[in-house]
């Protein structure tokens, strides 16, 4: 019998690499075997430890990954490591299971309700998977059930709810998917994204004719496209290497009309002002090419945060959306923000400083759109609203002042300084602070910070920041729900400027006003 020679060899490689492996890695064991001594360590204790190491610090790692790849690629497997094939080649989650959406549903339903007695509108927008609508790129014997648990929320909300299948738009046919999602990654690209803005501008437009809405933002001919090859490697490639499925270019578009914004992201306490490329892009993911530790997806926005103020100067309406999001709506976000005066960007998944309808009941928007893809619907915390908690603040409508008219000035030499305007705040309370105006009399800043303190845990719990040109014109105001911890010093602070960049700053605070709802 005549050898496969070729095959022969690149198994050897295999085997060699995998004993290479074992003695190199070893020591990683080491230290979860010496505590098998201990009577309380249990083997599942162990098995997690010893996996947490070998994932941490496995020598090589990406190495092996990439040759499990292309040994995965050359024996004709569709399936790797939870990550699945298709039949165009592109990469898909291999753990997308049925999941009863009842809860989801009524949660929404709730929400829905609790909006309209407040005058708020709401949408629910369907963002797609990385899928057709038939789910004629799954190969047999494949489940996927990503179109049939949106297909029953979807259901399940029927009239009651306004909502947009952003699918149909996005995954309706094969040549969609390709067109829109990322070879690699379980996100769509950014042309995916950005087909999703115009739908939700044209929304928007629809419900609001009295707003004025410049729908050419959303004509792709006023974006530049640039290009970076073979830059990125998504999360699903990170999983089963390079030489499995490729890499993706990753393509970024910017305005080419003029902007002028903002953006601050609330536990950073990190705020950036400018066009759209110095307030929504984080260019970082651009320095280096680096398939396994970076995340060029992130390029706008730069990730997942709990809270996001936008804030656009050039917008030609008054508009206020609160977008309650997940990982997909990162570019949508950023196209969004050149359309509309306030859009505030939760991510249920960390979001902690109060509820999201007690967050609704102090920034007030004129509508919240819900935005998550399936992959999401286990999430309880997207099934968590917090409407008790809000309507126990609804009911507090007397309003008490207890600072009026104070004047300061703060001159700062130091990069944290501020001045705690009130102490001792009440729990589980709404409160608002005004100033007729601030001035600096510092070029370059854009912005002053306030926060929400708990003087005894030295944490800031929330946080805002006064953009000066905008507030200037809309005026100064911020309102926030203290938690219901029953510890702690809660104070108001009033920094020197921007947090964490106050040094050699004068800042003139005129007439703070505080007041709480009883």
């Amino acid at each position: 019998m005549k050898k496969n020679i070729p095959l022969y060899c690149f198994v050897v490689l295999i085997c060699t690499s995998i004993v290479l492996a074992f003695v190199l890695n070893f020591y990683l064991v080491i230290d979860p075997f010496k505590k098998l001594d201990d009577e309380n360590y249990t083997f599942e204790k162990f098995t997690d430890d010893t996996q947490k190491q070998y994932t941490s610090n496995f020598f090589a790692r990406e190495s092996f990954i990439n040759l499990n790849g292309l040994f995965t690629r050359l024996v004709g497997k569709k399936s790797n490591n939870n990550v699945d094939k298709m039949k165009n080649g592109m990469l898909v989650n291999s753990n997308i299971i049925y999941r009863d959406t009842s809860n989801l549903a009524n949660s929404i339903k709730q929400f829905n309700s609790y909006l309209k007695e407040n005058d708020v509108k709401f949408v629910y927008i369907q963002l797609p998977m990385k899928v057709d609508l038939e789910n004629s790129l799954i190969y047999d014997g494949y489940v996927n059930y990503a179109n049939q648990n949106a297909n029953e929320l979807l259901g399940k909300l029927g009239n009651d709810v306004s909502f947009i299948d952003m699918r149909k738009y996005i995954v309706s046919t094969p040549e969609q998917v390709e067109k829109y999602f990322y070879r690699t990654d379980h996100h769509w690209n950014t042309y995916g994204a950005f087909e999703a803005y115009k739908v939700v501008l044209n929304y928007l437009d629809e419900e609001f004719p009295e707003q004025d809405f410049d729908l050419s933002n959303a004509d792709i001919n006023n974006w530049n496209a640039t290009v970076y090859e073979d830059w990125f490697l998504g999360s699903l490639g990170k999983r089963v290497g390079k030489l499995y499925a490729g890499v993706d270019d990753l393509t970024l578009l910017t305005p080419k009309f003029d902007t002028d914004m903002s953006m601050y992201v609330t536990n950073h306490r990190k705020f950036f002002n400018g066009n759209f490329e110095n307030a929504v892009m984080d260019n970082s993911y651009l320095d280096k090419r680096d398939y396994f530790h970076e995340n060029p997806y992130c390029s706008y926005i730069g990730g997942d945060y709990p809270l996001v103020n936008h804030i656009n100067n050039n917008a030609s309406n008054d508009l206020k959306v609160l977008i309650i999001k997940d990982s997909f709506t990162l570019p949508l976000q950023a196209f969004l923000s050149t359309s509309v005066k306030e859009l505030d960007v939760i991510d249920a998944r960390y979001f902690t400083e109060c509820t999201i309808a007690e967050y609704v009941n102090v920034s007030k928007p004129d509508i919240v759109i819900m935005s998550i893809n399936p992959s999401v619907f286990g999430e309880t915390k997207y099934q968590k609203f917090g409407i008790d908690e809000a309507s126990y603040h609804t009911n507090q409508t007397e309003k008490v002042e207890i600072v009026k008219n104070q004047s300061f000035k703060l001159q700062s030499n130091s990069n944290y300084y501020y001045k705690a305007v009130l102490s001792g705040l009440s729990y589980n309370t709404k409160y608002t602070i005004s100033f007729d105006n601030i001035n600096c009399s510092n070029e370059g800043v854009d912005g002053v910070t306030v926060a929400l303190y708990n003087k005894d845990s030295k944490k800031i719990i929330s946080s805002y920041v006064f953009n000066l040109d905008f507030c200037k014109q809309n005026g100064f105001e911020w309102s926030f729900v203290t938690p219901d911890i029953k510890s702690g010093n809660l104070q108001i602070l009033v920094y020197a400027g921007l947090h964490s960049q106050t040094k050699g700053n004068t800042v003139e605070y005129q007439s703070l006003t505080v007041y709480k709802y009883e």
